[in-house]
């Protein structure tokens, strides 16, 4: 499902530990929601399927050194997303390669610069952002949230309070809390002319793509 590109080194799928990982091109957020929600049409498993939100910066890279609070409390987004919209917690599953549902880390990632195409960074030290918070149907709203996030990380800033909330902790928290949590969160959208633009044109493109 990834859009080619001459050059890339990108594929358009490929086996990944006994898991299938698909890829989704262009990383815009609106874009990715609607090519999820024609793949959920057409594999309908899909919305039983965990799934990973990679971001990256146009010209800079997440640092390990730099950038973990950042990415501590985008984790944190997610796992009060995934208690959003999800009833219960996922059942624990043993970490693979030190990487269990619901944790972060920064590995490599593929770029262009003067049309050519180059893997750059390294694991858990620089590159790009994975977020590894998600199942099926939570895609939209992960993919909407952390992209408004980046754009403006005070959204987050809520999530300094908290040393980190996993998913089974956020299933601890108070329905009304997180309720509040993201109504803080789309009031602060709304006072923030880019977001507002971004969310208004995304929301339009979605509606354009929609099979």
């Amino acid at each position: 499902m990834s859009q080619y590109q001459n050059g890339s080194k990108v594929p358009f799928s490929k086996e990944e530990q006994g898991l299938i990982e698909i890829r989704m091109n262009p990383s815009i957020y609106p874009i990715s929601v609607a090519t999820w929600n024609l793949m959920r049409q057409v594999l309908p498993e899909i919305n039983k399927a965990y799934f990973h939100i990679t971001i990256n910066w146009k010209d800079a890279n997440f640092r390990q050194s730099e950038h973990s609070e950042l990415a501590r409390r985008l984790q944190t987004l997610g796992s009060l997303c995934y208690a959003a919209c999800f009833k219960e917690a996922p059942p624990p599953t043993p970490p693979k390669d030190g990487l269990s549902f619901g944790d972060w880390y920064i590995g490599q990632t593929v770029k262009v610069k003067n049309g050519i195409y180059s893997l750059i960074g390294n694991a858990s030290a620089e590159g790009q952002l994975a977020l590894f918070t998600g199942l099926g149907d939570l895609f939209p709203d992960l993919a909407y949230y952390s992209s408004m996030a980046m754009v403006n990380p005070e959204m987050v800033a809520f999530a300094a309070k908290y040393k980190k909330i996993t998913i089974r902790e956020a299933f601890e928290m108070k329905e009304n809390d997180i309720r509040d949590i993201f109504e803080s969160l789309n009031s602060r959208l709304m006072t923030d002319s880019r977001l507002q633009q971004a969310t208004e044109d995304g929301q339009k493109i979605i509606a354009q793509l929609s099979p």
